[in-house]
């Protein structure tokens, strides 16, 4: 039953990929459509109507892209200080965009007659009478930049992270099905995780699903839910969303903090590690006779020090967005903005492969975090060095500091 479910999954997910990969080859290039054709202060000229109105504002759009990607330099056909009408502008299909050298050149050697439409990237300095400097930014030629890669490279490469990684894991399960607890259950239980250590987890793992979800909002909803809901519920909906992604930033960050000071020593690498991921975790075999590990395997270390350090980044980012200028300007801002998305959609995959493992990929391990609990056989099949350690405490006399039920079998 397990495997027909992952088989299902796997085609979904295949599918899903597939999808995004089409997509992201055939989807246009992000475009911010003008009002109106203004150039160098001459008056606003009139617009198109019907059917032209469209076409006319895109290919007016296409002489402010960058002169590496929008074609041969426009000199002779227009005049820079005059308004264009849509039917002036240059069809696509005349002049295909174009990145080599030679295109470049077309374009610098106009830089002197029409600078105002071929100044670099950069700012004009000038004097403003606005209170806040970060005000005196008018124009901003990496905003861009930054537009092409929010909308859609940020966006595809979410894609290709979540959904690939729900395929990997589908398969897994489909080859390999559930990882048995091959002596079985034992019926004798040892602790392996405390109330508070359990507490923290869960409201780390709480806190991060509402962050996960409202943030999925915020990323594709005007894609995805829009067109479903309409612009009135999808307006109230991501404004709830992104008051709860606020809320839920404090006690995510408090879990990440209480989770490096209890676990951290126990996560330091060690040679045991490089054994275990070698033989990835004896995973892929029904033997039993698993690598040796401590309290926490290499897996283990690997998710404990992605979500730390992740967490971390995340929080520090997010900080900065929910502040903004305080500490940086709107460029540092931008890539801030980019960086908290593409990392928070690595943290989701990373998030799926653990959610999977602790759940229905591996037999016995849930209740390590539900009730605390795990069989001993468990215990003795995935961390056999750990057991020792409690087996030995027993044995040298520190039985009487713990409740005789929490007690190792021998």
């Amino acid at each position: 039953m397990v495997r027909i479910a992952a088989a299902i999954c796997s085609l979904l997910f295949a599918a899903l990929l597939i999808w995004v990969g089409i997509s992201t080859f055939t989807h246009p290039d992000p475009m911010v459509v003008p009002t109106n054709g203004v150039i160098n202060g001459a008056a606003a000229d009139t617009l198109p109507t019907g059917p032209q109105a469209r076409r006319a504002l895109a290919e007016r759009t296409q002489l402010q892209r960058w002169r590496t990607e929008s074609g041969p330099s426009p000199e002779g056909r227009f005049t820079t200080g005059q308004a264009i009408s849509g039917a002036q502008m240059p069809r696509n299909g005349e002049t295909p965009p174009s990145a080599n050298q030679t295109l470049t050149r077309e374009w610098l050697a106009a830089r002197d007659n029409d600078w105002p439409v071929l100044i670099d990237r950069g700012y004009i300095a000038g004097t403003s009478s606005l209170p806040a400097a970060r005000d005196n930014v008018f124009m901003q030629p990496q905003g861009r930049d930054f537009r092409r890669l929010h909308e859609s490279t940020t966006s595809y490469a979410g894609g290709w992270i979540i959904f690939g990684i729900a395929l990997a894991i589908s398969l897994f399960l489909l080859v390999r099905g559930r990882i048995p607890l091959v002596h079985g259950f034992s019926g004798r239980e040892v602790e392996r995780f405390s109330g508070l250590e359990r507490a923290n987890h869960w409201l780390t793992a709480s806190s991060f699903v509402v962050l996960a979800l409202t943030g999925l909002i915020l990323i594709y909803g005007w894609t995805l839910l829009q067109p479903l809901i309409g612009s009135l519920a999808y307006g109230s909906v991501a404004r709830a969303s992104l008051y709860l992604h606020i809320a839920f930033a404090a006690p995510f960050f408090l879990g990440i903090c209480v989770m490096a000071v209890i676990w951290l020593r126990q996560n330091l690498p060690s040679r045991l590690d490089l054994h275990w991921m070698r033989r990835f975790g004896g995973f892929l075999s029904n033997s039993g006779n698993n690598p040796p590990a401590r309290r926490f395997n290499a897996g283990q270390k690997l998710v404990f020090w992605g979500v730390v350090i992740g967490g971390l980044l995340l929080s520090l980012s997010g900080l900065t967005l929910m502040f903004p200028f305080f500490w940086t300007d709107i460029q540092w801002l931008q890539w801030t903005l980019l960086g908290h998305a593409l990392l928070a959609l690595l943290m989701v995959g990373l998030i799926l492969g653990h959610i999977y493992i602790g759940t229905i990929g591996m037999e016995g391990a849930f209740d390590a975090m539900w009730n605390g609990r795990v069989d001993r056989n468990w215990a003795d099949e995935h961390h056999s060095l750990w057991l020792e350690e409690l087996v030995k405490e027993d044995r040298a006399g520190r039985a009487e500091t713990r409740p005789a039920s929490q007690l190792p079998a021998e």
